[in-house]
């Protein structure tokens, strides 16, 4: 199991140097229903469709889409701790909406997030010292999207970057593979008879790593922000997705026609994406079922009146 906790060496390493960068923040502000972008324009099946198959990623090896099981515990270091539990907040209340719980303070942390000044430098260091808790060995079981993906995430210069590590276990919640507690002896698990519908097995996050590059964070609005990591630590998206056709905070860093704002929030897209996938078959034979669960509970949500 991995083991980065937010400890004393693990603020060190952070490298925020006493500097945090300058956030747009109205203090009047909080998250409301009303906040959330309003979508104009003839919404069509096909583009739900696209917007699906441009983001969602399945982990390498198991072409099943991963999600959290019950409970998540975001962790936040590098901002001063109002603005950090501010932006928690809003994480933890778009896990609520999908369902998810969120651990008590001081619990351990399975989604780490990382303000630096030097994002290269904190990402290069957590590779070299936590190479296998980011799943950089094989190990039956824990899943990630491999070697290059790993390393096009420490290479990664854009302003936020993420990265999963998920583990199978079987449809009750139990583990499968990873080592035994006793020399010598090959871990098992007993599974249930083989459906052709599903599988036995699913795909459960234990771990997203999110680091913010926070040279490029100058009048960014914090909320907009904790959305926009809500949306890569509860999903595991596609780094490379062109979203630009489509209403969704995963826009907030994109080039922008001149005037054009960027987003407030999550868009009525993003959100229905979000629960689209927390409903979906976790153990579906292929990912591609699962987004097709995915585009037809977001039609519905999204041709539904408001």
């Amino acid at each position: 199991m991995i083991s980065l906790r937010l400890s004393a060496a693990f603020l060190a390493f952070a490298l925020v140097a006493g500097a945090f960068p300058g956030f747009a923040q109205q203090a009047e502000q909080t998250a409301k229903d009303d906040d959330v972008v309003v979508i104009t324009g003839k919404q069509t099946e096909e583009a739900i469709r696209d917007f699906v198959g441009q983001v969602a990623i399945a982990t390498q090896g198991e072409n099943q889409l991963a999600r959290w099981d019950r409970k998540i515990c975001p962790g936040l270091v590098g901002l001063p701790a109002s603005y950090a539990q501010l932006a928690i907040d809003q994480i933890a209340r778009r896990a609520f909406d999908v369902g998810l719980d969120v651990g008590d303070p001081g619990c351990s942390a399975n989604i780490v997030i990382i303000v630096s000044m030097d994002p290269d430098a904190v990402a290069q260091e957590l590779f070299d010292k936590h190479r296998r808790g980011l799943g950089y060995y094989y190990e039956s079981g824990r899943k990630t999207l491999g070697r290059d993906a790993l390393k096009a995430f420490v290479d990664s210069k854009e302003p936020v970057r993420w990265w999963h590590v998920s583990n199978t276990v079987t449809a009750d919640g139990r583990k499968v593979g990873g080592a035994s507690d006793k020399p010598g002896k090959v871990p098992s698990v007993s599974i249930g008879a083989v459906s052709r519908i599903k599988r036995t097995t699913r795909q459960d996050f234990s771990l997203a790593l999110v680091i913010v590059d926070g040279r490029r964070m100058d009048n960014v609005n914090l909320l907009a922000l904790a959305d926009y990591i809500a949306m890569a630590s509860l999903a595991q998206l596609d780094a490379d997705a062109d979203t630009s056709a489509y209403p969704s905070i995963l826009n907030m860093f994109k080039p922008r026609t001149e005037g054009s704002p960027a987003p407030a929030s999550m868009t009525e897209w993003d959100i229905a994406y979000l629960h689209g996938l927390y409903d979906a078959t976790r153990e579906s034979n292929t990912a591609k079922k699962q987004q097709g669960e995915i585009a037809r509970s977001m039609n519905k949500d999204l041709s539904s009146p408001h």
